[in-house]
């Protein structure tokens, strides 16, 4: 069997966006194969994580009476703690819990997959499940011996063997970008509030963990960071705290660009 260098590019709907998927390596046909099984993964970890899908982890967690042990994925769990983890090192800036509770005072953990309630608060993982469905697509078609790949969800990307040119829109003029970047062995994400030149509120509200706050429209905050799910949590953080993210970016060896009324600035 002769094989040939190839680059593929696929997309699917997924995690509530398109799902871009661009391979490169040896034999084409097995590439195809390597795309087709990373969007069954991404897929998977939606089913997982969804809010809205009354038979995923989140819903069965979000429904479960208190103190009742719940046994759940081992991905759901590390994405709980890691949620936690950035609660913590953010001083509640992240939170995935609706009311604004401190995410160890509504769950339990256990040493295995089981977790307990503490109180009838609801928790809600978009902030980071796209970023970590993006990592374990990436890091599993990079394991298997291509060239590179990039898997691009909706802007939150991976890049992984070559680098890949991103842009920072501009909030409010999203069809424009102030900056463009250079994404290699990294992963990018976005947190932003911000309308089309029609009007049209393109993403959602972004609030402070703890206390409530809601971002401003027109601002965002774009970062670069080793993971996809460290890049999301970081550029809500980055969007909120503005240079006060600064240690919080420099400890994690990131960096974030942001565009607020005041212009646009980058930070560490």
């Amino acid at each position: 069997m002769i094989c040939s260098y190839a680059t593929i590019k696929r997309a699917r709907p997924l995690l509530g966006t398109i799902v871009e998927i661009s391979i490169s390596g040896d034999d084409e046909e097995r590439l195809q194969s390597l795309a087709t099984t990373a969007f069954e993964r991404i897929s998977d970890i939606q089913n997982l994580l969804s809010y809205f899908d009354p038979r995923s982890d989140v819903s069965r967690i979000n429904g479960a009476k208190t103190n009742q042990p719940l046994d759940i994925d081992p991905r759901t769990l590390f994405v709980l703690r890691k949620a936690e983890y950035f609660y913590r090192i953010s001083g509640g800036v992240f939170n995935v819990v609706k009311d604004q509770m401190p995410l160890n005072e509504v769950i339990a953990f256990s040493d295995q997959t089981v977790v307990k309630k503490h109180t009838s608060s609801t928790i809600d993982l978009g902030g980071i499940a796209k970023g970590y469905a993006v990592d374990i697509a990436a890091e599993f078609i990079f394991s298997e011996g291509v060239s590179s790949v990039c898997v691009n969800a909706g802007g939150d990307l991976r890049a992984i063997g070559e680098p890949v040119e991103v842009y920072v829109r501009d909030p409010s003029r999203p069809e424009y970008s102030v900056a463009s970047l250079s994404v290699c062995d990294k992963a990018f994400a976005t947190s932003a509030r911000m309308r089309d030149s029609s009007g049209f509120e393109q993403s959602g509200v972004v609030y402070h963990g703890s206390t409530g706050e809601m971002v401003s429209k027109n601002e965002s905050a774009s970062v670069i960071a080793a993971t996809c799910l460290d890049a999301d949590a970081l550029a809500k953080c980055a969007l909120l705290l503005g240079n006060a993210s600064s240690s919080l970016l420099s400890n994690l060896d990131a960096k974030a660009f942001l565009i607020t009324r005041d212009g646009f600035s980058v930070i560490n």
